[in-house]
């Protein structure tokens, strides 16, 4: 398999962000906010080549669902399932993003007390820099930033030049004011022709403030 980590991290939030249009979901704390994950909801690519869409989740460019296992794709490991999120073919850039609401816990929010916990595997190909991050945008109530976090998949140096996907993490405090976080995956291809930034199990909880 086989594109890069050539757009910057600025010009990939302001692509991202013009593409996430999902209604807002309940809110509670301790719980699993994103819906679909790990791409286990509906149908997958068995061969990578082809655009199947992930329910929960609005997307542009090439991303698609792929069975692991696929030829020339990583294998699943421990904790995962039988799908995976791909940048996929053709495509230099691509996004997936999807809105989650805080409005019920404003009150809580604008204490500064609320924390979020990020976290999900991503990888990429063999020698190939192709890869992917996960950000948070923090929303206040007229759909302005208040900030961002968020974690950045290996280069082929940190994943020993395998192909395959690593846990990665990130922790902190909603920022006050916030009003919905919306998650963004981006994958951005250096090299070939198909998008081998990777990403599963995309997970974000929030705890309650002490």
């Amino acid at each position: 398999m086989n594109i890069a980590r050539g757009l910057s991290a600025t010009s990939a939030l302001v692509a991202a962000s013009t593409f996430f249009a999902l209604p807002a979901f309940g809110q509670a704390y301790d719980t699993e906010l994103v819906v679909n994950g790990s791409g286990e909801a509906g149908p997958a690519s068995s061969n990578g080549m082809t655009v199947v869409p992930a329910p929960g989740w609005t997307s542009f460019g090439g991303f698609t669902v792929v069975a692991y296992g696929a030829s020339g794709f990583p294998v699943t490991g421990p904790g995962r399932g039988s799908k995976f999120f791909a940048g996929g073919p053709d495509a230099l850039f691509s996004t997936a993003s999807q809105d989650i609401s805080l409005q019920a816990i404003a009150g809580d929010v604008d204490s500064g007390g609320v924390g979020y916990d990020l976290g999900a595997w991503l990888g990429g190909y063999g020698s190939q820099d192709d890869s992917t991050s996960v950000t948070l945008l923090f929303n206040d109530s007229q759909g302005q930033s208040l900030g961002t976090a968020g974690i950045q998949g290996p280069f082929a140096t940190e994943r020993q030049f395998s192909t395959k996907l690593v846990w990665l993490v990130d922790s902190g405090f909603v920022p006050v004011g916030t009003r919905s976080i919306t998650i963004v995956i981006s994958m951005a291809r250096t090299t070939g022709t198909y998008n081998d930034g990777y990403a599963d199990g995309v997970s974000l909880r929030l705890s309650a403030p002490v």
